[in-house]
């Protein structure tokens, strides 16, 4: 996994996205509009965002076993499965992990923050994820702009480097 000593030859590929036209939608505006006037998220602000939900959740528990790294991961989850709700309700608990919306941005998320969770068992299950959703997705994996956009942000909110490098300064 990335981050490991021994992560000589990844065998995970990474792609330049392709543009977007404006009548494809992203079905995670809610992590990238602004709530006043639905204008697009800079990717400061999207970081300001999360580090903001973090640290209302972090001041409700123990800050002392926090793990920023699976709280994101949950986190993410959750927010998909209630925008799927929102817009699917039929299909919630139905899909195979791989058949979600935006399956490969959590398949990216979970390559990029395995070697940084706190305990062995997350560690664990990002790499069982991570394999089960190449056998279905591939081992290539190409981000709409606005996923990459929302990745880069997830990895600097809880301080894990992105290896696959920035945000092209447009999408920022």
């Amino acid at each position: 996994m990335p981050g490991n000593p021994e992560y000589n030859n990844p065998n995970h590929e990474w792609r330049a996205p392709k543009p977007q036209t404006d009548k494809q939608a992203f079905p995670l505006v809610p992590f990238l509009r602004e709530q006043r006037g639905e204008g697009e998220r800079s990717h400061e602000e999207i970081v300001a965002s999360i580090r903001e939900d973090m640290a209302a959740y972090v001041s409700r528990k123990d800050p002392y076993n926090f793990d920023p790294v699976a709280w994101i991961r949950h986190h993410f989850i959750c927010r998909s499965t209630d925008l799927l709700n929102a817009e699917h309700p039929e299909l919630v608990g139905k899909l195979e992990r791989h058949e979600i919306p935006h399956a490969r941005l959590l398949m990216a998320w979970d390559i990029i923050s395995q070697p940084y969770y706190k305990d062995e068992h997350h560690r664990g299950l990002a790499e069982a994820c991570v394999q089960r959703d190449a056998e279905h997705l591939g081992h290539t994996i190409t981000l709409e702009p606005n996923e990459g956009k929302l990745l880069s942000a997830m990895a600097e909110a809880v301080g894990i480097p992105n290896p696959f490098g920035p945000m092209p300064p447009q999408k920022k």
